[in-house]
């Protein structure tokens, strides 16, 4: 009977009890040679006030080695000084998000070298650790189950030498409510191998009471809340969906709050699926403050040709205008411009030109030095009780009061 080792990644971040620190991560490794894999284990962690208990990373975390079958432990490592870096707008998910002020996120990376030998039976690799975030609201308790990041190195009668998919780009770390998602999620094999991608169901890891316990496969799955499933995590009109070849994800995010959502990459060799990285992440849908052009000018009567423009914009820190003449142009925040003479001229303004948040705002509006009321006279009449109409005409702007003087022997007078 064909027997698999295990390899149990065992992260010490904290003995704290009911730590709720963890956002997502993956498990991922590259065959080196000479039996020689590098395993790169990426965490991410809350560094913000909703990690409750401050759980942070330690120095170190032991890799412990179990026959897939029996669970019998097989060989042990130590990996020390993570790689620990802070994210910041860089993988916000859209160059226009705002993020809020107390969102923190730390990325941890450990990485170390096993020596495997050649095995018909193949290799099983996971890390388990507890435990997720209260405030996630697609899962039930969430505050009480963790994470299990697994991955295998296939049988040498499917594939040798093989390194595993890598994720091309780290997950955003906030989505736009009502935004078009368009999140890259793809990954790349080294070896050439075939990629599909899919939503998949997160494992669950250790519990609440004992957050670093190590428990050997079939791993339990996290439970959906009810309304969500592992192919509609997140509350969204229309849904979102993960394209199985290229590995985006669409859809429109309807509803503020945290969601966990588990991405796999199914790896194909001449037809069979030899392995699976999965991407088990929370994702926060926040109101983005959106980039909004504004001219306040409606009108400009009876002060000259030179033109005030002011500037009413939201969230953006460069603009063009465009002031509808001889090609005459500014990028001042509230700028001047004479124009030659009178008419109806049409203005535009750009916010955060040339960036995918650009927004642009175009009015048109009468430029008149002077006013100039008149009216056409009407026909004399030759009875008595004539009654006339007049009407008002000429250079005003819109809404202006009108008052007439008929003379004292009008009725009425004005």
């Amino acid at each position: 009977m064909k027997s698999y080792l295990l390899l149990i990644i065992s992260f010490f971040l904290s003995l704290n009890l009911s730590a709720t620190h963890l956002i997502g991560g993956e498990l991922t490794y590259a065959y080196l040679g000479n039996n020689q894999y590098e395993f790169l284990l990426t965490i991410y962690i809350d560094c913000g006030p909703t990690n409750t208990t401050g759980t942070s990373f330690d120095p170190s975390i032991t890799l412990s080695v179990y026959n897939a079958e029996t669970y019998e432990s097989y060989t042990s490592a130590i990996l020390s000084n993570p790689v620990i870096t802070e994210l910041g707008n860089e993988t916000a998910g859209n160059d226009c998000l705002e993020l809020p002020a107390d969102l923190c996120i730390v990325r941890g990376q450990y990485s170390g070298i096993i020596s495997l030998p050649p095995s018909e039976e193949g290799y099983i690799i996971a890390y388990q650790r507890c435990c997720r975030n209260p405030s996630i609201i697609n899962i039930e308790t969430p505050d009480v189950f963790g994470s299990t990041f697994t991955t295998q190195i296939p049988s040498t009668n499917v594939a040798v030498n093989n390194s595993s998919a890598a994720f091309t780009e780290y997950p955003p770390l906030a989505l736009c409510l009502g935004d078009d998602l368009n999140v890259n999620l793809s990954a790349i094999d080294v070896d050439g191998d075939s990629l599909a991608y899919e939503f998949t169901t997160p494992f669950h890891g250790a519990n609440d009471l004992n957050p670093t316990e190590i428990t050997p496969p079939p791993f339990s799955t996290i439970p959906w809340a009810t309304s969500y499933a592992e192919d509609n995590p997140m509350d969204a009109n229309p849904v979102i969906s993960i394209d199985n070849q290229s590995g985006y994800i669409s859809g429109t995010p309807s509803q503020l709050g945290m969601y966990i959502i588990g991405v796999k990459v199914n790896e194909f060799r001449n037809g069979l699926l030899i392995n699976s990285i999965i991407r088990d992440f929370r994702f926060l849908v926040v109101d983005c403050n959106v980039t909004t052009a504004s001219i306040p000018l409606s009108n400009w009567y009876c002060n000259g040709f030179t033109v005030y423009f002011g500037n009413d914009s939201y969230n953006s820190n460069s603009y063009i205008w465009d002031f509808g003449v001889n090609n005459a142009t500014s990028t001042e925040f509230e700028p001047t411009y004479t124009y030659p003479d009178t008419g109806n001229y049409t203005v535009s303004l750009i916010a955060n030109p040339n960036s995918v948040c650009a927004d642009t705002n175009i009015i048109s509006f009468p430029l008149y030095t002077e006013l100039s009321p008149f009216f056409q006279s009407p026909d004399p009449q030759c009875i008595t009780d004539n009654n006339f109409e007049f009407t008002g005409d000429g250079i005003s702007p819109p809404g202006t009061d009108i008052y007439w003087d008929f003379g004292p022997l009008a009725t009425p007078p004005s």
